[in-house]
């Protein structure tokens, strides 16, 4: 059976030093039929994560999830 729900969840994925597992886990967030969004903060990464993060932003293809990426500007605690 194939699901026609509507994307209705908003997912917030709190960030800090991933580069090495960025890219992948924002592929599998978007592959969830019931996403409409992805808010990603970076808490002030130091090892290229914000530069992978512009480059998803302009590259994310249209008809995914909307991409959002807040970038802090000091380190305030992944949390």
């Amino acid at each position: 059976m194939v699901s026609t729900s509507p994307r209705v969840l908003s997912v917030v994925v709190p960030c800090y030093n991933e580069a090495a597992t960025i890219r992948q886990l924002l592929s599998k967030v978007a592959e969830s039929p019931v996403v409409h969004e992805i808010v990603v903060v970076d808490d002030c990464s130091k090892d290229g994560t914000r530069e992978l993060l512009r480059e998803t932003q302009a590259a994310w293809p249209p008809g995914e999830p909307t991409l959002q990426v807040i970038l802090q500007p000091a380190n305030r605690g992944k949390g």
